[in-house]
């Protein structure tokens, strides 16, 4: 009789894989090798092979920070070294080339190895994710591929070239699928065959590897396997399509491992796989992709509700449906923050991570600013009906708004000075400024609450901080826009998936305008006859902020007309979350142009601002009909920062890196 499944369950599984004291050995004496993606994972891997067989000096061209793993391998090996590069741009990639000849004296190999996935069914991959692949996988490699030629030709050295293929290229994966990642790898592994046949002239040899599953961060989700090949079986195939193999050109080198049996599994037993369920799956993959990105939509649901309460033509219709807007923004707000709270409860590893991220990061300025719509809302509706203790409320809120907003702008600002994401002007986006308005926006809100507080001293101190906050947030903001509007002159567009960011712009200058002018209305009104100063200081307070509000809008109109142009030009464009971009800047620039009508008795702001909170209103129809789409299909829950998430399952540490290879 056939023995049972129990006992076959368990005989002992004998590994393939070489005995430890196994010899890897090979030559690399006096190379200086370069290999893109080298911060960890694989590239790592590929780096400290080479640097064990005695490389002269390896350098790793990644975009992100080095982390700990980096650093160990470096204190192992000094000639070990980082330069930021991103990989999809051409000036990047041949600046990192250049830099490494200019230290070294020359370059003998490049690794094109960085890479990123996305698993998922092809059906719910859109524009922008495919975009993403392809700029990454094949771009990016074509790009470091062709300045590492051309550079080994202008030096006269007979170089090398591997690409990081996959085994995807040759048939596709039953437990992690992912068509368009496979057609990159695909496009990656063709490639060598024709480049390798034009620059053999050169003496240039081009190879790929095609590795299964590796153990790294990007096959945490895999079950575990004797299979589920270690490092080094693939590294040392990349070191010896190097310097070691000159005969070797033009050719793919599949390592299967346990792609095949992975083939060859049921697609109801990839159900079983503990990452797929646990954490990509259901309401967990909700929670854990749940991005700061989010409070952007209370932040355009806010200024919708803003916006029909403070139309200069008031009608029933408006009051009640801006209260609609309030309470639906509060419903949102409370969900958004819910959700969070959840996502860094059970997941805590995530904090440090995403604030390290260059841009998920910024978006932590949403909060306070989507809070502060509603406290603005709160003055405006609750205060009249419920009075005085909704006033301590609106007092108290605003506190902390005023904390969590200075803390963004703070900590946001200084890391980036202080991170060394960004160290090309091409890199500086709108999205900077988002952690600026924060203060900007607080300062606004609170000139507001200042207006409502009986207390003549509690008054003057929060109309004190509240300028505080705005001389924080509207000089720096501008400076910024200073250097952005040089990176436009300079580096033109920015990529049609950031389009919509050229709107924002408008938020500190719009959100600055009126904030400056309600602090002077405020100012004029509770320095009415006070001996702080001077007795003309009230008035001249309200004369500035409407001259400096007056600034601040013309300001605005000339990137109102700039964003306006990107957009006609730029179109079509694919959605995003960034389309919230339309919504708040554009929605503050309405409110400074409608209080601009107000102040100065002039129609024609009020004609304006009120086409532009129609404007708004519309554009937040459009953009919210396509989120609850996204959202409904799952496709809007994606937080690229996880890409660099360590976690630990089952007691013992796999890495989680969904998005690169």
């Amino acid at each position: 009789m056939p023995p049972a499944a129990t006992d076959s369950a368990a005989a002992p599984v004998l590994s393939t894989m070489p005995a430890d004291d196994f010899s890897w050995q090979i030559t690399l004496g006096r190379k200086v090798v370069a290999i893109t993606g080298a911060n960890r994972g694989i590239g790592l891997g590929i780096a400290e092979v080479c640097l064990a067989n005695s490389a002269n000096v390896v350098y790793s061209l990644d975009l992100m920070e080095p982390g700990d793993e980096f650093a160990a391998l470096q204190k192992r090996y000094p000639n070990f070294h980082f330069i930021q590069t991103d990989v999809t741009s051409e000036d990047s990639v041949e600046k990192a080339i250049s830099q490494v000849v200019e230290q070294s004296g020359r370059i003998d190999g490049l690794v094109a190895n960085a890479g990123m996935t996305k698993h998922q069914p092809a059906l719910d991959f859109d524009r922008p994710e495919l975009e993403k692949l392809f700029n990454l996988n094949v771009f990016g490699a074509y790009f470091c591929a062709q300045v590492a030629a051309r550079k080994f030709i202008e030096l006269g050295i007979k170089g090398s070239i591997v690409m990081t293929s996959s085994m995807t290229s040759y048939r596709p994966n039953r437990a992690a699928p992912s068509a368009p990642y496979g057609a990159t790898k695909a496009a990656v592994r063709n490639m060598c065959h024709t480049l390798a046949m034009e620059w053999s002239k050169h003496g240039i040899r081009v190879n790929s590897i095609s590795p299964g599953f590796v153990r790294t961060a990007m096959t945490y989700y895999v079950e575990k396997s004797p299979r589920l090949g270690s490092q080094n079986a693939i590294l040392r195939r990349h070191a010896s399509s190097g310097g070691s193999s000159s005969y070797t050109t033009g050719i793919d080198i599949p390592i299967a491992g346990i792609v095949g049996a992975c083939m060859a599994k049921p697609a109801s037993d990839t159900n079983t796989a503990t990452g797929p369920v646990k954490y990509n799956v259901g309401w967990r993959r909700v929670v854990r992709n749940f991005s700061p990105s989010w409070f952007a939509v209370t932040m355009g649901t806010g200024i919708v509700s803003v916006l029909l309460n403070s139309v200069p033509f008031h009608t029933p219709v408006l009051y009640y449906l801006s209260i609609v807007f309030f309470i639906l923004n509060a419903v949102i707000f409370m969900l958004a923050l819910a959700t969070s709270i959840l996502r860094y409860t059970l997941y805590p590893e995530i904090w440090p991570v995403m604030i390290q991220d260059p841009t998920n990061s910024l978006f932590l300025a949403t909060v306070p600013m989507g809070f502060a719509t509603l406290i603005e809302m709160w003055v405006s509706i609750c205060v009249p009906q419920w009075g005085d203790w909704a006033v301590s409320v609106a007092w108290a809120l605003w506190m902390v708004d005023v904390v969590a907003a200075a803390s963004v702008t703070l900590s946001l600002s200084f890391i980036l000075i202080s991170q060394r994401h960004i160290t090309s002007l091409d890199r500086i986006t709108a999205l900077q400024l988002l952690p600026i308005a924060a203060t900007i926006v607080a300062a606004g809100v609170g000139s507001k609450v200042a207006d409502i507080l009986p207390n003549q001293q509690h008054a003057l101190g929060t109309l004190l901080a509240s300028f505080v906050l705005w001389g924080m947030g509207t000089p720096l903001a501008i400076v910024v826009l200073v250097i952005y509007y040089q990176r436009l002159a300079v580096h033109k567009l920015p990529p049609r998936e950031m389009i919509v960011s050229c709107f924002l712009p408008l938020g500190p200058l719009g959100f600055g305008g009126f904030g400056i002018l309600y602090i002077g209305k405020v100012a004029r009104k509770l320095l009415e006859g006070s001996d702080i100063l001077d007795p003309i200081t009230g008035p001249m307070a309200y004369v500035l902020g409407v001259f400096i509000s007056l600034i601040m809008w013309s300001f605005g109109l000339i990137w109102l007309v700039f964003a306006l142009a990107t957009v006609v030009y730029s179109s079509p464009f694919p959605f995003n979350m960034g389309w919230w971009g339309f919504t708040f800047p554009l929605g503050v620039y309405a409110a400074n142009s409608i209080e601009l009508g107000i102040e100065l008795d002039l129609m024609f702001f009020k004609v304006f601002g009120t086409i532009l909170s129609t404007a708004v209103l519309l554009l937040w129809a459009l953009v919210g009909s396509h989120t609850a789409m996204g959202a409904w299909r799952g496709n809007l829950f994606y937080a690229p920062c996880l890409q660099n998430l360590t976690f630990r399952e089952e007691g013992r540490d796999h890495d989680e890196d969904p998005d690169r290879a």
